[in-house]
């Protein structure tokens, strides 16, 4: 487990007054335009950011998480995060090649997994195969140093309250750059910082902290990396995304990476494979099988809707035709689902466990042909999600017999009068007249 403060690894909602920050041996930086002021704002400021996302307990871990790492060629493996045992808690799912992935990212909004390839190219990686695919290069931008040439990219990172995507240029020796992204060109953004600014320079109030890695933004906004002087000591911070003004939170073990889960965990990764909770008190998860690693991307449960198994096509059927038909779909999440039926030919119902319809159709259903059909199916995710299948259901007449009401035993004795009314009535609509006729009567009997 990593050697954080405070106990337990928590991110502190109050902590101890904070030490002065220590003069910048990096020298000063031409246009930044920063000030201690700021700094000082912003440590002010920093238990507020602190307190929403994290003030309360983290949630037990759940879920998976990408890995890649390169025992000999690099590969994508996924994690159960429930599973501690390094024996059983990891799978590989394939080699992605001889190249260099430094970092991922899962895209909120459709689960796609980013990696930067090589330093210098945005690329996506298939999670069920492995396989890679180039997006763009990331180019060069101008900014207070210069331009800059984006070409040893070590972390990813997307916004989840936007959608934008953060990267992280390593340069050895000073400040790493931050820079934005477009996920559909692989092209850094330019002005993303303002006129003439695409990229700004993450200075830490600790001076020696110079190099960043897994740069992430929590649900609030907040956006966060781990800090290493270089050498071995590592820290987390809360970074400015507009200026990439970043304050020391807390003191941490090694982690390349950084990734939070559905439930608000942060975790860490490092290359020799300690998969740690940074927020929270849950034991590591020590995984093997990739070392040494490089990225990790925990999955985002975003819920997904349903999706019927087939699309039923419109139908025509007679009047007193006996309906067995399957209505059933299925769910990305393996969410329970429900299912409901608006304009069903009368005589029919629908299962609501398992979208099964059944019945006979009414005699009387053909003077409402035709029916607009919308089957119903929702989930139990959060939010609830539905889809919803329309077709036309046609009902043709056909005449359906008269209906006797049941008549009891009649008994009496000879020469004895016997009366009473034989009831009955006709299904169709509008109903057909009737007559009645009586047959194995006594002899003098008559209807």
């Amino acid at each position: 487990m990593s050697d954080l403060e405070p106990t337990e690894g928590r991110i502190p909602v109050g902590f101890p007054a904070r030490r002065q920050a220590e003069p910048r041996r990096h020298g000063p930086r031409s246009g930044s335009g920063r000030s201690a002021a700021r700094i000082a704002i912003l440590a002010l400021l920093l238990p507020l950011l602190l307190l929403e996302p994290h003030s309360a307990p983290a949630a037990a871990a759940s879920g998976s998480c990408y890995l890649i790492g390169a025992p000999v060629q690099t590969a994508l493996g996924i994690t159960d995060l429930s599973d501690v045992d390094p024996a059983t808690n990891e799978s590989t799912i394939g080699s992605i090649g001889g190249v260099n992935l430094n970092s991922a990212a899962l895209q909120p909004s459709t689960g796609t997994l980013f990696v930067a390839r090589s330093g210098n190219e945005l690329a996506t990686v298939d999670t069920g195969t492995a396989a890679p695919n180039t997006v763009g290069s990331f180019g060069s931008q101008p900014g207070p140093l210069g331009a800059r040439n984006f070409n040893n990219v070590v972390a990813l990172g997307f916004d989840p309250t936007d959608g934008s995507l953060f990267g992280v240029q390593r340069e050895p020796g000073t400040p790493d750059l931050l820079f934005q992204v477009d996920p559909a060109t692989g092209g850094s953004i330019p002005d993303a910082f303002g006129p003439g600014a695409g990229y700004v320079e993450i200075i830490s109030d600790m001076s020696a902290q110079t190099d960043f890695y897994g740069v992430v933004v929590d649900p609030g906004g907040q956006m966060w990396a781990m800090g290493n002087d270089g050498i071995s000591q590592w820290k987390l911070h809360s970074i400015d995304k507009a200026t990439g003004d970043a304050l020391d939170v807390l003191n941490s073990s090694e982690a390349i990476d950084l990734s939070f889960d559905s439930a608000g965990n942060l975790w860490g990764l490092s290359s020799g494979g300690n998969l740690f909770e940074v927020n929270g008190a849950e034991p590591a998860r020590p995984v093997d099988d990739l070392i040494p690693y490089s990225a990790v991307a925990c999955v985002l449960s975003t819920n997904q809707a349903p999706v019927f198994d087939t699309d039923l096509p419109d139908r025509a059927d007679t009047e007193g035709t006996l309906i067995s038909l399957a209505a059933g779909a299925s769910d990305p999440d393996f969410d329970a689902l429900l299912y409901s039926a608006d304009g069903l030919p009368p005589g029919l119902s629908i299962d609501p466990d398992s979208g099964h319809i059944s019945g006979t159709i009414s005699f009387a259903a053909a003077v409402g042909s035709p029916y607009s059909t919308v089957i119903t199916v929702t989930d139990d995710g959060t939010p609830n999600l539905s889809a919803t299948d329309t077709f036309t259901w046609a009902v043709a007449d056909a005449n359906g017999p008269p209906v006797l009401d049941p008549v009891g035993d009649v008994s009496g004795d000879e020469g004895t009068l016997i009366g009473f009314t034989a009831t009955g009535s006709d299904p169709d609509s509008p109903a057909d007249g009737m007559t009645f006729s009586l047959s194995g009567e006594p002899a003098g009997a008559v209807i």
